[in-house]
């Protein structure tokens, strides 16, 4: 049985050009955004979100190719980037990432374009910690840049589209070849 970790990458923190910090030098963010502060707080947002609308929530794509690889009977971890920054700092993630690759045979992630520097760092710390590790890569950003994305990054495969059939098929080859 393959042991898998699927980890979603952290958003990336907003930068602002000078053109728009410009604009909103003068702009009254008090005024304009008291509604965020008087609506209720919802248990999944974080108090120290780059937004007012970013919350901690699960990827539901990785979560299905989880469910489809526990019903193929392989081991599964799902790790939340922005949920272990959120409770241990950046410390905290790459401790779980190393442990991580220490005990998984194969390491995937899943980003968006603006995410895909995380997504990235994250496989490069488990290849460091764990040579061997096969590291895979979809969501949209992969799909639309499959080139760049290996170019760019510690990725040994890309999942194209939707994942659960094709982690499947990786985790179960991965399988066959150890034993």
């Amino acid at each position: 049985m393959a042991y898998i970790t699927l980890i979603s990458a952290p958003p990336q923190k907003p930068r602002l050009s000078e053109t728009v910090k410009n604009l909103w030098k003068d702009w009254d963010i008090e005024r304009n955004l008291r509604f965020i502060k008087n609506k209720p707080k919802h248990p999944t947002v974080k108090e120290n979100s780059p937004s007012p609308f970013t919350g901690i929530t699960p990827s539901l794509g990785l979560l299905s190719i989880a469910s489809s690889l526990r019903f193929a009977n392989h081991d599964v971890e799902y790790l939340q980037a922005d949920y272990l920054l959120n409770i241990g700092g950046e410390n905290k993630l790459i401790e779980e990432i190393q442990k991580s690759a220490l005990r998984s045979n194969i390491i995937g992630v899943t980003c968006t374009t603006p995410e895909f520097h995380n997504a990235a760092k994250i496989l490069s710390i488990a290849k460091d910690m764990n040579p061997e590790i096969i590291t895979i890569m979809g969501g949209p950003h992969a799909s639309f840049c499959p080139k760049e994305t290996l170019l760019n990054s510690q990725t040994d495969v890309i999942i194209l589209g939707e994942g659960e059939i094709t982690t499947c098929e990786l985790a179960d080859i991965i399988e066959k070849k150890k034993k």
